[in-house]
């Protein structure tokens, strides 16, 4: 399926609006492929992949219709801070860390929580295999990328993901990936994670990703 440019994220589906949930799989001879067109620019919302084989998904834009970061926003490694004289112990307990961090970064955590009230994602794959995932940029989701339920042979890379809550996120119960390769992707300005990777991964090859300014940590391995 080759695509054009253009603005699909409001275009009606049987997911939901802008929203493309893969109905069948391919074959190892003919895999299932999404392309955008050479030299053209696809908008979409969210592709779904659930219980899939050989599926392909190349060269699109996967942007949040439904959050927008506010005007005062500032890209790190600068910040916005609202409450710049509030002292914050790292030897003090979670239960008053927290509130004051929530203070002091009110405009970061704010944003953090509304993505994550949503739950969105703008690829969302669970339990199957073959499945490719390859030079797309994601950005405005809770999850750029999330893994679910045992995915086989999956293949992320050379993805731009930013401005999201996490880049790419697994999920148990595990193992979330089963085998499969990260490789070369670009993860930057994620409020949380560039990568984080729970559910007891197997058989997971991690290389070649640029990981930077994430605002908790560039990779997390649970």
């Amino acid at each position: 399926v080759l695509v054009h440019g253009g603005d699909y994220r409001h275009e009606p589906s049987g997911a939901g609006e802008g929203k493309v949930a893969v109905a069948q799989s391919g074959t190892a001879n003919q895999p299932l492929s999404f392309a955008a067109a050479p030299g053209e620019n696809p908008i979409v919302k969210q592709f779904l992949v659930r219980e899939r084989q050989w599926v392909v998904v190349r060269g699109f834009t996967f942007a949040n219709p439904d959050y927008t970061f506010p005007a005062n926003w500032k890209d790190m490694p600068a910040t916005v801070v609202e409450e710049p004289d509030l002292k914050i112990d790292p030897r003090e307990s979670l239960a008053t860390r927290e509130p004051k961090f929530r203070r002091k970064f009110a405009t970061m955590t704010g944003i953090a929580r509304a993505l994550e009230a949503a739950n969105s994602s703008g690829f969302d794959v669970q339990h199957s295999s073959n499945i490719r995932l390859e030079a797309n940029t994601i950005s405005g989701y809770a999850y750029g990328i999330q893994v679910r339920d045992r995915c086989t042979n999956l293949v992320i890379e050379a993805n731009t993901i930013h401005h999201c809550v996490n880049g790419i996120t697994s999920f148990e119960p595990g193992p979330a990936i089963a085998s499969g390769i990260i490789r070369s992707n670009f993860n930057h300005q994620n409020l949380k994670d560039g990568m984080i990777l729970r559910g007891q991964c197997q058989d997971l090859l991690i290389e070649g990703n640029r990981l930077r300014y994430n605002g908790h940590a560039q990779l997390t391995l649970i």
